[in-house]
C-alpha cells in the first residue's frame, strides 16, 4: 500500500541498478489488489483481507470482485465481475459496514465434524460458518453538503458528518470534498474540519445554489439568513451527483450526502 515496489524500481532506473523485488504477486505476476487500490485512489477498510485475496490468487484460484461504480478494461486473470454484492470476494463501494458484501459461498464455508448432540445436527454433519468478510475498497465518490452556524467548531462539525456518516452507511473515507456556500468560506471550525480530513472545501454563492435542481428540505429561516433556502441538501448536489442522504440537523450543523459516478479502469496507468 505505501508504494515501496515502484519507489525501487524507479530508483533503481535512476541509479542503473537492479531492483530486488519479493513480493510474491510482482515475484510471480499475478494481479496485485492493494497495488491497483492505491493506484485507482481506493482506500483499504481492512487491510488484513488484502492476503487472503492475494493467496487465493497466487494458489491459481479465482475471486470475485463486486463494483458500484463502472471499471472499464479486462478483468485481470484470476478476477471476475460479480453483479451480487453479497457474494464478492472484494468489495469496491462507498458504503461502509463489517457485514456488507460477505461472502456466502458454500465453498468458502468452514467446520468441523462434530459429535451428535453438541450441535442439535447429527454426527458427523460439518458445522458451517459464514465465509471471512470481503476486501472492502473504499471508492471516493461522496460530496459532503455541510451547513453550519456561525462560529461552529470543529468537533461539531466532526461530530454531525460522523453521525450522518453512520446512519447512511458511508465510509468516512468515501467522502471525496465538502461543499457549503459561500459566506461560509472563512468559517474557521468547518476549514479546521477540511484540513482533519484531508478534504478539499467547494463554495457556492447563493444564486449557483438556487438554481441547483433536485428535490430539498426548504426552511424559511435558512432563506432569510443566507438567502438560498437550504445550504447542506443544494450544496451536496452542485457538482452534479445524487442525494443518498438528504439533511440531518445536530448541535447547530446539517449534512447531506450525495454520490457523483467515477470511472475506475484495470488499464495500467
Amino acid at each position: 500500500l505505501g508504494g515501496a515496489n515502484e519507489l525501487a524500481q524507479t530508483v533503481a532506473r535512476a541509479a542503473g541498478a537492479i531492483p530486488v523485488i519479493t513480493t510474491a504477486t510482482d515475484v510471480r505476476g499475478v494481479w496485485a489488489v492493494d497495488t491497483w487500490a492505491r493506484c485507482a485512489g481506493l482506500a483499504v477498510s481492512n487491510p488484513e483481507a488484502i492476503k487472503r485475496v492475494s493467496a487465493r490468487l497466487l494458489s491459481g484460484g479465482r475471486v470475485a470482485l463486486y463494483s458500484d461504480m463502472p471499471i472499464s478494461g479486462q478483468p485481470p486473470e484470476g478476477v471476475d465481475i460479480a453483479s451480487d454484492r453479497a457474494r464478492a470476494d472484494i468489495v469496491v463501494s462507498p458504503f461502509a459496514g463489517a457485514n456488507a458484501g460477505a461472502s456466502v459461498r458454500a465453498a468458502e464455508t468452514t467446520g468441523e465434524v462434530v459429535p451428535a448432540g453438541e450441535t442439535g445436527k447429527p454426527a458427523g454433519v460439518r458445522a458451517q460458518t459464514p465465509a471471512p468478510e470481503p476486501l472492502r475498497l473504499v471508492v471516493p465518490c461522496i460530496v459532503a453538503g455541510i451547513g453550519c452556524r456561525r462560529g461552529a467548531c470543529s468537533e461539531a462539525i466532526g461530530e454531525a458528518f460522523l453521525l450522518a456518516c453512520g446512519q447512511a452507511g458511508i465510509s468516512p473515507s468515501a467522502v471525496r470534498e465538502a461543499a457549503t456556500i459561500d459566506v461560509k468560506a472563512h468559517e474557521e471550525g468547518l476549514l479546521a474540519f477540511c484540513r482533519a480530513r484531508n478534504i478539499p472545501l467547494a463554495t457556492y454563492s447563493a444564486e449557483e445554489l438556487s438554481q441547483v435542481e433536485g428535490s430539498v428540505s426548504p426552511s424559511d429561516f435558512v432563506r432569510a439568513t443566507v438567502g438560498v433556502d437550504n445550504v447542506c441538501e443544494r450544496a451536496a448536489l452542485a457538482d452534479g451527483g445524487k442525494l443518498i442522504f438528504p439533511k440531518l440537523a445536530h448541535g447547530g450543523v446539517t449534512v447531506a450526502f450525495s454520490k457523483v459516478t467515477i470511472e475506475l479502469s484495470f488499464k495500467e496507468r
